[in-house]
């Protein structure tokens, strides 16, 4: 089991949390991350390809999302079909207790299924 972040203040992205860690962020890897926050602060679930497609969170009352997931694309030097950019959604700290984020996509590229755990991104956000 993964060490959980402590006195995180502010949160850029969770893949670099996750990265932080001990789990390894890159391709289409599947990565589980355990984030430790506190009440009022910000989580920001960012991953690397706009086919990501990010869920609400498992308990709305611990972790509130803040809006709608947000795809930025970056097509310059990319080649179609292939992704490129980021998926983000922001949640918001709301209460003491455990808040899971699920993301999931079906294209791991230029016409690449994703296969078994590549389309899949998982952090679990305590809440303290």
């Amino acid at each position: 089991m993964m060490e959980p972040v402590r006195s995180v203040r502010s949160i850029a992205t969770v893949a670099a949390l996750a990265i932080a860690a001990g789990a390894v962020a890159s391709g289409c890897s599947h990565v589980a991350a355990h984030v430790v926050v506190h009440v009022g602060q910000p989580v920001t679930v960012a991953l690397s390809s706009t086919y990501w497609v990010i869920a609400e969170s498992s308990d709305p009352r611990v972790l509130q999302a803040a809006g709608p997931e947000r795809v930025l694309p970056h097509p310059e030097g990319c080649v179609p079909g292939e992704g490129c950019g980021i998926a983000s959604r922001r949640f918001v700290a709301r209460s003491k207790g455990v808040g899971t984020v699920r993301a999931t996509r079906t294209s791991c590229g230029e016409a690449a299924a994703c296969t078994g755990a590549s389309g899949r991104f998982v952090v679990t956000v305590v809440v303290r």
